[in-house]
């Protein structure tokens, strides 16, 4: 069995190129940021211009606009970048980015004190970081926020475990600021570190003295994030974490969803490695009495049933399996063996090293190529284009202050920055109204995203409280926008490319 613990300076270059390759590829593939961002520029704008506390909700998403409750790391970086004058585009490449790459160390440092071995902390680096479930959130304009608490939630759980590993009470302070920081980062991410911390307890402590460790973290993160917490409960009260939580997730999802959205997703090209081989380590872990990546999965599958999370844990799985249970049974394979000795080698000793570089250089590309082929693939993050950006701009300029907009493409949460307008369709913001206002902002959207004519436009909008002044048509619904063309309620009003815009005619 390899263990790999000696100092490897070489240990977190194929995790650092893997990322920087992922990132290469979503800059090309782009015009302009990916996902949502416009939401988090909104709220940038509103704590420089009132500062933290004075700002109860943010107009233009939806005829109501969305409680300003969302955690403030990310939104401070953003309003820095702002205030400094930081182009917007550049904004949301670097800080997604930046985080990105410093979960790479993070990783690698997590991985190596799980397994004991800097090999399998290197190749779990590149399985992880390479899977789309794991990236996606990470790279697009959401990482903003994603990305800290990502970084942070992972250094923690790293201090959890040295915490109650050792019992030294001296990491209390580190572990309790890291947590604080998560909380203050993402909720999704906080939820995932304190089921961490629940279940590091149990597995390395079991103890009375070790629960005193574990609060003392919680503590020390709950004073931290105080401030925060304190501003939103004096604005919205205490049931707009209830709200948003139900909407997240929460204790016990259905299970036989989460199985299918852990091992199906649609617009992923290829399987990841973390799935399949993952689970497949998982067992072999299982098998050699090793369960505590077996309990993690099964503790976050249950309890947040994020597939984000579960790659994690399974890339980590899947890197210990093919690093100290694949190649051995490989390097012991007789005839393989007898073939690579045919080989123009200078020394039998190349052999033995020949078997688990051929292996692991096989596993990391197929890792690396499938993860970049999610990101140049069709409709699978949400995006605008340069055109977007021109339209939009001419929205803002052209129509009436207070016009309300209908949205037609992935596009509708960036409108309201760039135009100051209202998008009456967008989800994003609305989980802190609570599911059953979430879920129909989803609904409203996935049908606006499938419609191919005037006649499904039209039934949104009779869906609506507020009629649309207009409706923006982005390229990728060429069918919409002719259909629209064809209609007397509606007239073309500006054309950028092959988006549309026009003004809704009372009938």
């Amino acid at each position: 069995m390899d263990t790999g613990t000696g100092t490897d300076r070489w240990g977190l270059l194929p995790g650092v190129i893997s990322a920087i390759v992922v990132l290469s590829v979503y800059v090309v593939s782009f015009d302009f940021p990916g996902h949502y961002g416009g939401l988090y520029l909104d709220m940038a704008t509103a704590l420089l211009d009132h500062g933290p506390g004075y700002v109860r909700s943010i107009d233009g998403y939806t005829v109501d606009g969305v409680p300003f409750a969302y955690p403030p790391v990310g939104l401070v970086l953003l309003a820095g970048g702002l205030w400094l004058q930081v182009d917007v585009a550049t904004l949301y490449w670097v800080l997604p980015s930046v985080f990105y790459l410093l979960s790479v160390p993070a990783l690698y440092k997590l991985v190596t004190e799980i397994t004991g071995s800097t090999r399998v902390a290197t190749l779990a680096s590149v399985l992880i970081l390479t899977s789309p479930e794991v990236y996606r959130p990470l790279v697009v304009a959401t990482g903003v926020t994603r990305g800290p608490g990502f970084v942070f939630s992972l250094v923690g759980i790293l201090i959890g475990i040295r915490l109650f590993e050792a019992g030294n009470p001296r990491q209390i302070v580190l572990g309790g600021v890291l947590f604080g920081l998560t909380v203050m980062s993402h909720p999704v991410y906080a939820t995932f570190y304190s089921i961490s911390y629940l279940l590091l307890w149990a597995v390395y402590s079991r103890s009375i003295r070790g629960f005193a460790l574990g609060s003392g973290v919680v503590g020390v993160g709950l004073v931290v994030a105080l401030p925060w917490l304190g501003t939103v409960v004096s604005n919205h009260g205490v049931e707009i974490f209830l709200r948003t939580s139900r909407v997240r997730g929460g204790i016990g999802p259905d299970l036989v969803g989460f199985a299918i959205s852990y091992f199906y997703n649609p617009n992923v090209p290829v399987i990841a490695l973390s799935q399949g081989v993952g689970i497949l380590g998982l067992m072999w872990l299982a098998v050699r009495r090793r369960l505590f990546l077996v309990l993690w999965f099964l503790s976050i599958g249950v309890l947040v049933g994020n597939p984000r999370f579960l790659h994690v844990i399974t890339g980590i799985s899947a890197a210990w399996f093919i690093v100290n249970g694949l190649v051995p049974s490989l390097e012991r394979h007789a005839d393989l063996t007898e073939w690579l000795r045919r080989l123009p080698l200078q020394s039998g000793e190349r052999v033995d090293r020949l078997v688990p570089v051929l292996v692991v250089t096989l596993v990391a590309t197929y890792s690396v190529l499938g993860g970049v082929g999610f990101l140049v693939a069709e409709n699978n993050v949400e995006k605008i284009s340069n055109d977007d950006r021109t339209a939009m701009e001419w929205v803002g300029e052209n129509t009436p202050v207070g016009a309300t907009v209908l949205v037609v493409g992935d596009g509708a949460e960036w409108l309201p920055w760039f135009t100051n307008r209202t998008v009456l369709v967008t989800p994003m913001g609305s989980e802190w109204k609570g599911p059953s206002a979430f879920r129909r902002q989803s609904e409203l959207r996935s049908q606006l995203l499938q419609c191919t004519g005037v006649a499904c436009v039209e039934s949104v909008t009779e869906q609506l409280t507020t009629t649309p002044d207009y409706v923006y048509v982005q390229e990728d619904h060429r069918s919409v926008a002719e259909s629209l063309q064809n209609s007397s309620k509606y007239s073309v009003v500006h054309r950028r490319g092959g988006i549309f815009v026009f003004e809704v005619h009372a009938e």
